[in-house]
């Protein structure tokens, strides 16, 4: 979900929301702060990244039947050729798609909190998604979240006991929904 909030236009949108007579960093500043921390959550496997591909990689080869993979030195030969791919991407969009969001969203949070002073969360970066921003790929994301009583049931089956926290989750979701429409 954090790679959706990687666009320097929604963050600067949020911190001129909440900073407006202060000096911010311009949309090119925040693109090559947004590129620098996707590039370095590949280039320097610093969350596990080697990890996170063999593991695709090796369920990939799972739920295909492709007995190759199975073979760990295969799967470290294949994931050390998709590392080098990945490493050669420069264009931010591809980075968003493969990149690590959450770890590099972080990284531009602490940028943004601790060595720039701001004090904006995520929620606040949140709200300021409108329907222009978002991905056609967002969209679907969103909606296939939204609550259970809104999905077709058509055994009736009982639901299960609810949790809190998946109920302040879908509120959430249905409130971003909700804020498409601006």
């Amino acid at each position: 979900m954090e790679s959706y909030l990687l666009f320097s236009i929604i963050i600067r949108r949020a911190l001129l929301k909440k900073f407006p007579n202060s000096q911010l960093p311009t949309i090119d500043e925040l693109e090559n702060k947004i590129t620098t921390c996707l590039k370095e959550t590949i280039t320097f496997a610093r969350f596990n990244y080697d990890d996170c591909l063999e593991e695709e990689l090796y369920q990939a080869a799972l739920l295909m039947n492709l007995g190759e993979y199975r073979n760990f030195q295969i799967v470290k030969s294949e994931v050390k050729e998709r590392h080098k791919f990945l490493e050669s991407l420069t264009d931010i969009n591809d980075l968003r798609t493969y990149g690590q969001g959450k770890e590099a969203f972080s990284s531009i949070m602490r940028w943004l909190n601790d060595d720039l002073k701001f004090n904006i969360s995520k929620a606040e970066i949140t709200q300021e998604i409108s329907r222009e921003d978002t991905l056609p790929d967002l969209l679907l994301l969103l909606q296939a979240l939204v609550s259970k009583e809104s999905r077709r049931n058509p055994e009736q089956l009982q639901p299960m006991i609810e949790n809190h926290e998946q109920d302040d989750i879908e509120i959430k979701v249905e409130q971003l929904l909700l804020n498409f429409g601006k």
